[in-house]
């Protein structure tokens, strides 16, 4: 009676464990996304992966859709590269400020460290002045020589803008002199290295561009396509002098428009506006420029620029790598992988090549896979009736033998 009872619990105990892990080591199933790419690289390597306008369109905005298979169907972990921490800006001295001719001169001593640089930050007091700055390099004092020119700028009016950065050709000389006309005076400075990923931006090309004139206003209308990071825009007019308040307005669908940054377009002797800052995620983006009553601008250029994340994909799994996203169920969750934890030292990026995308192929929906309890959904019945008849039997023989 004893191994009957226990034969009975082990047939029960395993049903249930049947049943509660039938579907808990389903593979990926491509089907289940809408959209797929081929990756391609070296054989073995880990790989760098320049996302595009359609990949990033398509995917969620977190990018957490997105998985990456090998030949046998098995996932490879991803991550987003982890980027190089900007060099630390640092406080240097200002010594001999003062006036000549009535330029203002001010001398910055970076110390003997050998330290590369190539951007001064300058908090400068007052408002509502437009200088062009000169830097100028030197070891001894003695001969300077010309690093660059950088026009900086305070400007009031319907909307405020401000620009007191300084940027020159890298140069590790002790001394930087900077000479500037109609500025009223610098308070201190802070130096760094802006590094060269940092100066790099990819370039959305809108699929269309309209223009209106409303009024007093001119109305300019970019479609992207898709839904895209959007980090600055650069624009340009064919006007010789200009100063005009600029609205900038996103919108997902182009319907309701939300307003994403203010600024102002100029351009006049030795002064222009740098990139406005976005910051956004938007699809169709607006211009809205206030002409008063000067007649309207010449020809605009606008350019969108973004700094989307890379992917550093895991190398060591077999060849070729699909890549899926756009994925069909909203409960799909972000991928847990050890590699998303792992310190940027231990990823061996130096080893890392670059991945290619193919092009973008649309799947087609396919019906899910069923689980073991789907596809035999009297098992659970089974499996508790089989419990409920082992305890029964055994508390039978139980009380057989206390009587």
């Amino acid at each position: 009676m004893r191994r009957s009872i226990a034969t009975a619990i082990s047939l029960a105990s395993l049903a249930m464990v049947a049943v509660t892990t039938a579907g808990a080591s389903q593979k990926i199933d491509p089907g289940s996304f809408r959209y797929e790419r081929t990756l391609s690289g070296v054989a073995g390597q880990p790989l760098l992966v320049r996302l595009d306008a359609p990949l990033l369109g398509h995917a969620r905005t977190d990018l957490s859709d997105i998985r990456v298979l090998d030949a046998r169907g098995a996932q490879v972990p991803w991550r987003t590269a982890p980027e190089i921490a900007a060099p630390r800006a640092r406080s240097v001295p200002l010594i001999d400020v003062g006036r000549e001719n009535g330029v203002l001169v001010a001398l910055l001593d970076l110390g003997t460290s050998r330290s590369v640089v190539n951007r001064i930050d300058l908090r400068i007091p007052g408002s509502n002045f437009v200088s062009k700055i000169e830097v100028l390099g030197s070891d001894e004092r003695g001969s300077f020589r010309t690093l660059g020119r950088t026009v900086v700028y305070d400007l009031s009016g319907a909307t405020h803008s401000r620009s007191t950065v300084v940027v020159f050709r890298p140069s590790d000389l002790r001394y930087l002199e900077l000479r500037a006309r109609g500025l009223p005076g610098i308070t201190s400075a802070t130096v760094r290295r802006q590094t060269a990923s940092q100066q790099q931006y990819r370039v959305w090309e809108p699929s269309s561009t309209t223009r209106k004139e409303r009024g007093r206003s001119t109305v300019v209308t970019l479609d992207l396509g898709y839904r895209l990071p959007v980090t600055l825009l650069d624009v340009r007019a064919a006007t010789s002098v200009y100063e005009r308040p600029l609205e900038i307005l996103g919108s997902s669908r182009g319907v309701s428009w939300s307003s994403l940054a203010e600024g102002r377009l100029f351009r006049f002797t030795g002064a222009a506006q740098g990139t406005i800052a976005v910051d956004a995620e938007t699809r169709f983006l607006r211009l809205r420029i206030d002409n008063g009553d000067d007649k309207p601008l010449g020809a605009l250029t606008v350019r969108v620029l973004a700094d989307p994340p890379t992917l550093y994909v895991a190398g060591g799994s077999p060849a070729p790598y699909r890549l899926l996203y756009g994925s069909r169920s909203r409960a799909l969750e972000a991928p847990d992988y050890d590699l998303a934890r792992a310190p940027r030292s231990a990823l061996g990026l130096g080893r890392a090549v670059p991945g290619r995308l193919g092009e973008e192929r649309a799947l087609e929906a396919t019906t899910p896979a069923k689980s073991l309890l789907d596809r035999y959904p009297w098992l659970i019945d089974a499996a508790l009736a089989l419990v409920a008849i082992t305890f029964g039997a055994a508390g039978f023989a139980v009380f057989r033998r206390k009587s």
